[in-house]
């Protein structure tokens, strides 16, 4: 079982109390257990009582609702309890308000006063989103977050050694144990998960193409033989030939990756990549990985990068520079490292270098029109008005560009030709909206101009984890 999704510590605050209730499984009237209100309730393995979280307290029912013992109160929140199979003590999560940290304690609740101690083992901070013993009382598993929900298990006959569980399916949201006391049911929840779609231009319709591989912000050599694309669950780059196969990751965490583009002789990726707590770059790395490079050392946010022709330079718009009136069309030369701001380009972004080399198109999206910079004549001209997206991509012979108006009460992407500015609606998004999941704001082109999606969505999944002594 293996997956990536990326996961934040959840806010493990219970719902707002309310009265507390019990139901027959079987169906038929519910009984409201005395005046007690409940964050949330956990009958003892025995039936004989029930825990009720109450503001910062556990207060302790009989099966008749009888108020039998209040343990607390505490300083800190408590998220989650649970009984010992023995019936005899309690497992509670204490948040810290202030941190946010969850700690671990046991509380014994047998007759007489409890008094609170710290759990027997020494659990730390980030425990625990979720816990359950098996049934039958040998093991306690419990999830702590370690970047993500790490499942560890703990021995009933030596509380103080404790296993991690050797699962990576994305992001858990719950467990239960089986029955029988050798399975763990898992929920995974919120998945990030996505289809890639290939317009099919002479039935006007989308077809799912590179089953299972969930990606976006595809790019493709100039041969079309290999692509790079970024793993729609981690971010993370990779490489791989057009079909999927002799995939290999470039770039992994903790840096972020978004839009990439080939060299002309297919041998470097440019792309742009956001280290924690630094603005975009544009960086360079191997086709077949290594190290990556800095394209330049400027200050400025670099968006995506696209190449001129030779393989001599980069052209890119600024991103995340609305404050700082920082944003231009630039172009790199990567063996001077110098970097050029085109004239007349402040406030326009998102530039592609035509396949040619003849133009630098880009948007201005105040005015939603589409520009285009002749490098010959080092002057800008309108292509076209109401383009109101943010995704261009040029023609394999540069005599078009495609780009999105999702905006519009009916999106499209629309194909403009760059001789004449002929506009055309290469294909309406409308039908897409219906479907269940989300488009995503990218597409891109495969190496026949056909344009491409991604379709994404999020999914709960039940897996059965099973283990044995041995």
């Amino acid at each position: 079982m293996t997956g990536n999704g990326s996961w934040s510590p959840p806010t493990m605050e219970p719902s707002q109390k309310g009265p507390l209730w019990i139901i027959p499984a079987r169906g038929g009237p519910g009984k409201r257990m005395g005046d007690v209100l409940c964050k949330l309730a956990r009958w003892s393995p025995d039936n004989q009582r029930i825990a009720c979280v109450s503001g910062t307290a556990i207060t302790l029912l009989s099966q008749e609702g009888m108020l039998q013992q209040v343990l607390g109160p505490f300083q800190t929140t408590i998220t989650n309890l649970i009984w010992s199979p023995d019936s005899k003590h309690l497992r509670i999560v204490r948040q810290d308000p202030d941190t946010r940290n969850l700690s671990a304690w046991e509380i014994p609740v047998g007759p007489g006063d409890a008094k609170v101690t710290a759990s027997s083992t020494s659990w730390g901070e980030n425990c625990c989103t979720d816990w359950a013993w098996t049934n039958d009382g040998n093991e306690f598993v419990y999830a702590r977050y370690e970047n993500r929900p790490a499942l560890h298990v703990q021995s009933a006959k030596a509380p103080v050694h404790e296993d991690l569980l050797p699962v990576k399916i994305g992001t858990i949201a719950s467990f239960v144990a089986g029955k029988d006391g050798t399975a763990l049911y898992l929920l995974i929840q919120n998945a990030n998960l996505g289809a890639l779609l290939k317009l099919d231009f002479k039935r006007k319709v989308f077809e799912t193409i590179l089953p299972g591989l969930s990606a976006v912000y595809l790019s493709y050599s100039r041969d079309g033989e290999w692509m790079t694309y970024v793993n729609y669950e981690d971010l993370s780059l990779w490489r791989s030939r057009a079909d999927g196969s002799e995939a290999l990751r470039l770039i992994g965490r903790p840096m972020e990756v978004e839009l990439s583009s080939w060299s002309p002789d297919g041998r470097q990726i440019a792309f742009m990549g956001r280290e924690p707590g630094r603005r975009w770059k544009i960086y360079l790395v191997s086709r077949d990985g290594g190290t990556m490079q800095e394209a330049a050392s400027s200050e400025d946010s670099q968006g995506a990068p696209t190449w001129s022709p030779d393989g001599s330079r980069l052209a890119y718009g600024n991103v995340d520079c609305y404050q700082t009136q920082t944003c231009w069309i630039r172009t790199l030369n990567l063996k001077t490292k110098e970097v050029t701001k085109l004239p007349g380009s402040h406030g326009f972004r998102t530039a592609r270098w035509s396949p040619d080399g003849k133009y630098i198109a880009a948007f201005q999206p105040e005015s939603h029109e589409l520009m285009l910079f002749d490098l010959s004549k080092r002057r800008w001209r309108t292509l076209a008005e109401s383009v109101t997206g943010d995704n261009m991509n040029w023609s394999h012979d540069s005599k078009y560009i495609f780009a999105d108006s999702p905006q519009l009460e009916k999106p499209v992407i629309e194909r403009f030709r760059v001789s004449d500015g002929q506009r055309v609606t290469a294909v309406s998004l409308t039908a897409l909206q219906k479907i269940p999941g989300q488009i995503d704001f990218w597409f891109g082109l495969m190496p026949d101009d056909s344009p491409i999606l991604l379709h994404r969505f999020t999914a709960s999944e039940v897996y059965a984890l099973n283990w044995t002594d041995h």
